[in-house]
């Protein structure tokens, strides 16, 4: 050193007394020996074959390393909502992806059921054999989505508003629907067969969820996707794609892959308790990863640990199958066209709803008394919305207090007084607004 002063460095030796690496502090970092490219290759080599696959041939590939391109044949349109979503208040949490570098998730490891190693070391990127552990998937959760919130100005945490989530206020969940298309250009059968049963997992739709968008690890973007194409050209065009794997791989429906991604993607799954990002906090002293790692603890298949049965997607060649296929798609195009109707409505309704609410509802109401009350005095709005308050003691006329108990012996009031009462309290939806106003005007 320029100070002529001594500086400590850190090594370590084989078994023959050479050195084999050193650094300058006691926990220097040390590069694996291997990469993730080789952890693939060591379970399947080929992923980094030239030949095009299946997925390549309908969507299209560039390599620009071989310098060559294929034009996809399938497109989707935009989808949009065929109602309008309720605003959900904002989310402020932190969204983590699992690194390379926590090899007890990310490498494949003897694991237990339990979920611990069969052994005392861990599979990690310095052994030449190691394998990753699979493609990236967050198994579906039951519960209703609260992530633990944390401060805007945080450098990890990720603000979002997500649409068709828990109303606290009526204790449901806001469900929404949309619609789009699907466009494709000379595709063999078993080539849309194959489309179709990845969006529809293999016929059985109703059955399991897709996950999508970046807030999937706490349970949100969970969708279920419907095909409108007729049952029996759903089928021919699924047994098309069914011949075409089988040929190429024995009794694929029944492989790992596909049971381990049925039962993720299962609306009957329920180990939300078993899900929950690790803790780091050197505040408090939590480290949550160290310490599973000193407990060898590791990630077992959701299939084993899960109490739903193993799901495993089913061969369209059996006549039980093919019946009970074709009896779910009559009973969902049913639905479909139900609640097609019932959004053309909806949005008749919206748009006979007048823009300036308070005078054109003031009017409503009053037509609404005068032709529903007969023989009795016409009362403004305002002594009506004391009786809906609950304040009727503030009423003078008598007259308007009996007119108020007369609406009540009139079918169909007791909507359009729970209408009033949030329309007053502004809880009332646009929707809602044009129910009641609906509501008013049919007598």
């Amino acid at each position: 050193m320029e100070n002529n002063e001594r500086v400590p460095v850190f090594f370590q030796k084989d078994s023959q007394g050479e050195v084999i690496h050193f650094g300058l502090s006691y926990l220097y970092k040390l590069p694996y020996k291997y990469s993730i490219k080789n952890a693939i290759e060591a379970v399947s080599k080929e992923h980094f074959d030239k030949r095009i696959d299946l997925a390549q041939a309908i969507f299209g590939f560039v390599d620009s390393d071989e310098k060559k391109a294929l034009k996809g044949r399938v497109q989707f349109s935009h989808f949009k909502a065929d109602s309008k979503p309720q605003p959900f208040k904002m989310i402020t949490t932190v969204l983590g992806t699992p690194r390379a570098s926590y090899y007890p998730i990310y490498m494949q490891q003897n694991c237990r059921v339990n979920g611990t190693i069969e052994t005392n070391e861990y599979n990690t990127l310095m052994d030449k054999k190691t394998e990753i552990r699979g493609k990236k998937r967050y198994p579906l959760q039951q519960r209703i989505p609260n992530p633990p919130t944390h401060k805007v100005d945080e450098k990890s945490s990720t603000t979002f508003q997500p649409l068709g989530t828990y109303d606290k206020e009526s204790r449901e969940l806001n469900e929404f629907t949309f619609s789009g298309k699907l466009r494709y250009h000379n595709l063999k059968k078993a080539e849309l067969g194959a489309v179709i049963s990845a969006l529809t997992f293999h016929g059985n739709s109703g059955a399991f969820y897709h996950s999508i968008g970046m807030a999937k690890p706490y349970g949100f973007g969970k969708i279920s996707i419907d095909i409108d194409i007729k049952a029996h050209k759903q089928i021919e065009l699924l047994q098309a794609y069914e011949e075409t794997m089988s040929a190429a791989i024995t009794n694929w429906l029944q492989t790992e892959q596909i049971t381990e991604l049925f039962t993720m993607a299962s609306k009957e799954l329920n180990i939300d308790n078993q899900l929950k990002y690790l803790t780091l906090d050197p505040t408090t002293g939590t480290d949550e990863f160290r310490e599973k790692k000193n407990n060898k603890s590791c990630l077992p298949l959701v299939s084993q640990i899960s109490k739903v049965s193993r799901m495993r997607a089913s061969s369209l060649f059996n006549d039980k199958v093919i019946n009970s296929f074709i009896e779910r798609e009559e009973r969902k195009i049913a639905l479909l066209k139900k609640q097609k109707e019932e959004i053309l409505q909806q949005q008749k309704l919206l748009n006979n709803t007048p823009k300036s609410f308070s005078k054109a509802f003031k009017k409503a109401i009053e037509n609404y008394i005068k032709n529903s009350c007969k023989d009795l005095p016409y009362y403004d709005y305002a002594h009506l919305k004391l009786v809906l308050n609950d304040k009727a003691d503030d009423i003078i006329s008598d007259d308007i207090y009996n007119a108020y108990y007369d609406l009540e012996e009139i079918v169909g009031f007791k909507k359009i007084k729970e209408l009033l009462i949030r329309r007053e309290t502004n809880k009332a939806t646009d929707l809602e607004l044009a129910e009641l106003y609906g509501l008013l005007l049919k007598t």
